[in-house]
């Protein structure tokens, strides 16, 4: 592979990676964007959604909303939902509390247990045990 091309693939491969290795939520989506920017060329420095973090209150309010719609048309309608994705969100949901930043840790390792559990159910129920 010839290095000009090199250099760009490793920069998105890294930038990838590193959405793995992220600490939060917001952080992930911010190294998401920061990695697919990355993928045509652009480099940015710092945080692009930085803009976002006095909000944040209000997204994971939204969250918890649509969260509570999602639970109520399940109960209604039946299993029009996947339980496993609601179970998914209501981890992602948990991980990403934005107060109380004395239990964040607690929070951020209960939902990521919780997130990977859900995501362990619905393995072993589209795989087989």
């Amino acid at each position: 592979m010839k290095q000009e091309k090199l250099i760009p693939v490793s920069n998105s491969l890294f930038g990838g990676m590193s959405v793995l290795s992220s600490y939060n939520v917001c952080h992930s989506v911010c190294m998401g964007i920061i990695a697919a920017l990355s993928f045509f060329g652009i480099a940015v420095a710092g945080f692009p959604l930085a803009f976002l973090i006095p909000y944040q209150i209000y997204f994971w309010t939204f969250g918890i909303a649509i969260l509570a719609i999602a639970l109520i048309l399940y109960k209604i309608k039946g299993p029009c939902i996947s339980k496993h994705m609601i179970l998914a969100n209501s981890g992602l949901l948990l991980a990403g509390v934005p107060f109380l930043q004395n239990f964040s840790a607690f929070f951020l390792v209960a939902g990521a247990v919780i997130a990977l559990g859900a995501i362990i159910l619905w393995w072993r129920e589209k795989y087989g045990k």
